[in-house]
């Protein structure tokens, strides 16, 4: 049984070449996140919010974000897909709009 907000520290356990892949997977499931956000707050700005869907091929094809084609699709298909999740569980009113996730702000 998994306990809520349990973690156990792996990454002395790995290699540093896999702890990499690891952060950029991560990292690219972050932007892919962030910039299905993008869409999603413009589409609902033009009062297109029903045309919100899991699609990322779109943002993949980005040339600026032409790393993403490094990443597995089943980290961005999942990351879309929850997103997507997100949005309908803010639709129904039980949680508010997801944010986008980024690096911390160093104080």
């Amino acid at each position: 049984m998994a306990i809520r907000g349990f973690n156990i520290e792996i990454t002395y356990k790995m290699s540093s070449k896999a702890a990499t892949h690891f952060a950029r997977w991560i990292g690219g499931s972050n932007v892919m996140r962030n910039q299905r956000i993008e869409e999603s707050l413009e589409l609902i700005r033009a009062d297109k919010g029903s045309d919100i869907d899991q699609k990322y091929a779109g943002i993949k094809a980005k040339p600026e974000l032409s790393f993403l084609k490094e990443i597995p699709p089943q980290i961005l298909r999942n990351a879309a897909s929850m997103l997507f999740s997100d949005i309908n569980a803010c639709r129904s009113g039980l949680r508010k709009f997801p944010k986008p996730k980024g690096r911390k702000s160093q104080a």
